[in-house]
């Protein structure tokens, strides 16, 4: 296979049609890379990119070289070995679990395996004056998918709130049975139950207006009722049919 001297190629062993979307996202992938790469650098203009040079027959073969708005940098060509280099020492740095590479070499080697991954290709490599410096095959692409997922978001203090279970299972059991201890809580014309071991959680109760007239809010109770749930099988509250205060004097 000739190269392009000084170009940087970027070959895709395609086993069917690559789509656009896929194919762009490699080339702008790279694209942003190379940019940072240089800035990082500063051994260039800060608004150079690179450039499609020539695309090639057989798979699929792009020639990239780098341009400043409508003028060839020749001289940057030079970069285009090392650039390709971090590349590729940034995926060895993800296969072997090391420390991250920067969000700019994340989101290009994702785009790269992506394809390799999904089967709509063989191989990808980067090549310069000969010399493959970066080479994703199918297992190369699996174990960098697998790096590049993004971690599981631990829940916001929101969400373990409401990911708390509103009863224990224990809880339900003696509501049926001989009670739960509680206070109750009128909040703007709604009851709730905050029950004993329930780590503060305002429990919504619905009970008939008799028995609801005869509570006082922030009173102590032991609660007797039922688990409401909801059309997926969620509690959504409880329902009390008896009470016994327990802090009156």
């Amino acid at each position: 296979m000739a190269h392009e001297n000084g170009t940087l190629e970027l070959y895709i062993d395609a086993e069917r049609p690559l789509s656009i979307v896929e194919l762009s996202a490699i080339l702008t992938g790279i694209d942003n890379a190379f940019k940072r790469f240089a800035a990082k650098r500063g051994k260039v203009p800060a608004d150079v990119s690179l450039g499609v040079a020539a695309v090639r027959s057989g798979s699929l073969r792009v020639l990239l070289d780098v341009i400043d708005g409508a003028e060839k940098l020749w001289s940057a060509r030079e970069q285009l070995a090392p650039f390709a280099q971090s590349l590729a020492d940034a995926m060895q740095m993800l296969l072997a679990g090391g420390p991250g590479p920067t969000a700019a070499e994340r989101r290009v080697l994702k785009s790269i395996s992506a394809p390799v991954a999904n089967g709509n290709a063989a191989q990808i490599n980067l090549v310069n004056n000969g010399n493959i410096h970066l080479h994703i095959d199918g297992s190369t692409a699996e174990v960098l998918v697998a790096a590049l997922r993004p971690p599981e978001r631990p829940p916001t203090a929101i969400e373990n709130i409401e990911a708390r279970p509103m009863l224990s299972a224990q809880a339900a059991r003696s509501l049926a049975a001989n009670g739960v201890e509680g206070t109750a809580l009128d909040v703007y014309g709604d009851w709730y139950a905050r029950l004993l071991g329930g780590q503060g959680v305002l429990v919504p109760m619905r009970a008939s207006k008799e028995l609801r007239d005869t509570l006082v809010s922030g009173g102590t109770y032991r609660f007797r009722g039922s688990v409401e749930s909801g059309a997926r099988g969620e509690t959504i509250g409880i329902a009390v049919r008896e009470v016994d205060r327990l802090d009156r004097l």
